[in-house]
């Protein structure tokens, strides 16, 4: 089964040619323009491996908020890929929970490498049972 990937940028021409290039790689994808219908649909956290988000987005919730938001009921990597390129932006997006940043304008091989090792790292453990035990880390 594909890895599933949360798309969320606002600008057609590259959330389309990002979204062709991840299923390309054999990756299922989830675009969305913003943050609020992130939030408003159902299946956008179910089984979603790894984020890439834009920080400017339209509507009330930038992609730094929709990041908190993500972090307070999940802990999938997320990936940041914006046109902002201040030491305090960056700072901003870890803060906020990201895992990596990238700034546009982008080369997809980057992005696509990024995804890549993001993903073959082992996802955080939160908990372990050893015997009739469980353990939250």
């Amino acid at each position: 089964m594909a890895e599933t990937i949360l798309l969320v940028e606002d600008e057609p021409f590259l959330r389309k040619g990002i979204r062709l290039n991840l299923e390309a790689e054999g990756y299922s994808v989830l675009d969305f323009e913003n943050a609020d219908s992130v939030l408003r649909s159902r299946s956008a956290f179910s089984e979603v491996a790894l984020g890439i988000f834009d920080i400017m987005l339209p509507g009330e919730i930038d992609g730094l908020e929709l990041c908190r938001r993500i972090r307070a009921r999940t802990d999938f990597p997320i990936i940041f890929l914006t046109a902002r390129s201040a030491l305090d932006d960056k700072m901003d997006a870890f803060r906020a929970g990201a895992d990596d940043y990238i700034t546009k304008p982008l080369e997809l091989e980057e992005l696509l490498m990024r995804v890549k090792a993001r993903l073959r790292r082992p996802a955080h453990q939160t908990s372990e049972t050893i015997g009739a035990f469980r353990i939250d880390l």
